[in-house]
């Protein structure tokens, strides 16, 4: 990988009702990305799950490939998934599992 990084898509959400919330699809899109996840809003009690899904072959069904787990408050809030090699696109979704659904910023970066 080279170059500079580059936001591919970014926004803010704010997951409720247990429902995974996609907040990104970029399927048949190759390329290296990463998910950047501002974890400051999470407070006492709260459990966030954002989580990437790829396709190994073309056509194929989207899965788990990372996982971005937030419990609690964190001492570091910038949250980052392992970089993901996708010859298929991604698709990233968020999920409050328990807790208040709070408003967290979010970007994926094109490596």
């Amino acid at each position: 990988m080279a170059g500079t990084p580059s936001v591919f898509a970014a926004g803010t959400v704010t997951p409720s009702g247990g429902t995974a919330w996609v907040i990104h699809d970029s399927t048949g899109t190759a390329g290296f990305y990463q998910l950047v996840v501002d974890a400051n809003a999470i407070a006492l009690g709260d459990d966030h799950v954002f989580e990437v899904l790829e396709a190994a072959v073309p056509g194929g069904t989207q899965r788990l490939a990372e996982r971005v787990h937030i419990v609690h408050v964190q001492a570091w809030p910038i949250r980052r998934s392992g970089v993901i090699a996708a010859t298929h696109g991604i698709k990233v979704q968020a999920t409050t599992l328990t807790g208040t659904a709070r408003a967290c910023p979010w970007e994926v970066r094109a490596l």
